[in-house]
């Protein structure tokens, strides 16, 4: 006997099926399951996620090493909170964004927080070359620092305490899962 919420996902199920045979699409998916939910009569691909997560999850028990390992490459007191926002520089990703908010939290007194931002090309574009400048202006230098882009950066995004991902308007990032 199904419950309530299984009778209403079935329903919300066969009335997607019945929709997608009156759309002229083709659908790209990313898991057998979700293409099993689609039926043969409709038009799809498979194409498996380019993203490994294993990378991440090993390097999640190794933080205490990670972590001492970053304090010294950067600079900071052990004592600070490590707050990494990975990623290549655009206004899409909101850099600017964590730089005000480091401000206010200084202005307030929240002394101990370090920011890494992970991916910087070292003023490859205009907005990286703003948000430097910004950090400069607001006397961030010794609290915000600048980590260049790494094709495997799962040790350092596993040493952060914290990641921040300030963007919008933008589809589902991978970053996002990376930094789990």
């Amino acid at each position: 006997q199904l419950t309530d919420e299984a009778r209403r996902i079935q329903r919300a199920s066969w009335i997607w099926k019945r929709l997608l045979k009156r759309v002229d699409a083709r659908f790209i998916v990313l898991s057998k399951f979700i293409l099993g939910q689609l039926g043969n009569d409709v038009a799809s691909a498979l194409i498996y996620s380019p993203f490994d997560g294993t990378r991440f999850v090993a390097t999640r028990t190794r933080h205490a090493e990670l972590r001492r390992r970053l304090i010294e490459r950067i600079g900071c007191c052990e004592e600070s909170f490590v707050v990494g926002l990975p990623g290549r520089f655009g206004e899409s990703k909101r850099q600017l964004l964590l730089v005000e908010a480091a401000y206010q939290l200084r202005e307030r007194g929240h002394l101990r927080l370090h920011y890494v931002f992970l991916g910087s090309e070292h003023n490859s574009n205009r907005y990286e070359t703003l948000v430097r400048e910004r950090v400069q202006d607001a006397g961030l230098c010794g609290e915000i620092t600048f980590l260049p882009f790494e094709s495997h950066p799962e040790d350092v995004i596993a040493a952060f305490d914290c990641a921040v991902i300030p963007s919008f308007n933008e589809p589902f990032g991978r970053v996002a899962v990376e930094c789990l």
